[in-house]
């Protein structure tokens, strides 16, 4: 008997999320063919060890726009300047971007003002080495595990609540043994992740489309040996550290299959995804899978204990169709799930503006829905243009898995 299961639209949405208005971004230097008499130079050093950087990029932003590389020395100079404010901004491929509030702004930024005919001589800029961690990866038995994935990860703040995010990679070679470099300072998670299968003995076994030979699966672990993010400890990276014995030692689990069909949707742009229910570093233990787009079936293998959501979102002509089931993995087989997707609503509404009078123009403005939750986001977030009177045309479909929020800004 198979698991039928319709997932009903959202019932509800919170329209009553905090609008932010952000001013329109333009370039705050714009280039151009400008010179003078002024001059800026100095030296670029290893913020560390104080030695000079070579052939690091520093970038000059103001009335022109140049680019210098640094020499040997690890010395700079823009010469032919006109009077005016600048930024400086220096970065090397050698050196980690600074982590700083989203976006990233990679290398050490400097304000500096020049007047007319002024030599700035001396100026000092730095980079600040990345940490290197490394470690060995065995099996059950003490066997060295090639081919395993290695990621340092922390926690950020996105802007829609915090998340994990990797800042590092791996692969251990055929010792078992990796190396991450050049990792910004934090204080992070090691994960390691192996890929290798362990079939299990059993008798004959007729093929099936739902049958599956029964085999071992290594769970990824974070360091020093567990599954879960609570039991984790942190490793942190000073600038130019070297962190060695971040050792691993995999444990085989009983893996099993989840597969259905999706059907009630367009034939096309169909996603699926199955993510644990627990929150806490769902980001890296999320699953996808096709969908074949002739019969609408899927299956995802190799899936380990514990409670998940199944997710399914779909696109055409303008619209979003979405379902969502619950799935409880054991170690047994799942019956196959037929997921049947539904429109999601349409949200209208309209805009005000705090200290503004009631007539205030509020056009170049949009209004786009995010999921409250911070899953469900395939592909830009569905969105309309606010009318000048406030009032925002429907946005057609929220593509989340829960209730959504909506965020206004004005138009680029």
């Amino acid at each position: 008997m198979k698991l039928a299961i319709v997932f009903i639209p959202l019932l509800w949405i919170s329209v009553t999320a905090q609008v932010q208005l952000s001013p329109v971004q333009r370039p705050p230097f714009p280039p151009s063919e400008q010179t003078g008499k002024a001059s800026v130079e100095g030296s670029v050093v290893d913020a560390v060890t104080r030695e000079p950087v070579k052939k690091a990029t520093v970038m000059l932003n103001g009335k022109v726009s140049l680019n210098a590389v640094t020499d040997a020395s690890g010395h700079f100079a823009f010469r032919q300047l006109p009077a005016g404010q600048y930024e400086m901004e220096v970065r090397s491929e050698r050196y980690p971007p600074m982590l700083g509030p989203l976006p990233l702004f990679p290398g050490h930024l400097l304000a500096i003002s020049l007047a007319a005919e002024e030599r700035k001589q001396d100026i000092g800029l730095s980079l600040t080495p990345g940490a290197s961690v490394r470690g060995r990866i065995v099996d059950e038995d003490g066997n060295p595990m090639p081919r395993c994935n290695v990621n340092a990860v922390l926690f950020r703040d996105t802007g829609m609540g915090r998340a994990l995010q990797q800042f590092g990679f791996s692969q251990s070679d055929d010792k078992g043994e990796y190396r991450m470099s050049n990792i910004p300072r934090g204080k992070y998670y090691i994960q390691a992740r192996c890929n290798q299968t362990v079939p299990l003995p059993h008798a004959f076994l007729r093929r099936t489309s739902t049958l599956d030979v029964p085999m071992l699966i290594y769970a990824p672990l974070f360091y020093p040996g567990t599954a879960d993010l609570a039991g984790a400890a942190r490793v942190e990276a000073s600038p130019g550290a070297n962190i060695a014995g971040i050792d691993f030692q995999m444990v085989p689990a009983r893996g099993v299959t989840v597969r259905g069909r999706v059907g009630s949707a367009p034939d096309r742009n169909i996603q699926i995804t199955l993510a644990p229910k627990d929150p806490v570093g769902r980001e890296l233990r999320t699953q996808g899978a096709r969908v074949n787009a002739a019969t609408g079936e899927f299956q995802i293998p190799n899936v380990l204990p514990g409670s998940y959501e199944l997710v399914a979102i779909a696109s055409a002509e303008g619209r979003s169709y979405f379902g969502k089931v619950s799935v409880e993995v054991g170690a047994t087989p799942l019956e196959p799930i037929d997921l049947v997707l539904a429109a999601a609503p349409s949200i209208s509404g309209s805009i005000s503006i705090e200290g503004q009078a009631t007539n205030a123009p509020a056009n170049n403005m949009r209004v786009m829905m995010y999921p409250v939750d911070g899953r469900g986001m395939m592909g830009p977030p569905p969105q309309a243009e606010v009318h000048s009177d406030g009032r925002s045309p429907s946005i057609r479909s929220c593509p989340a898995t829960g209730g959504c929020m909506s965020t206004g800004r004005q138009a680029m």
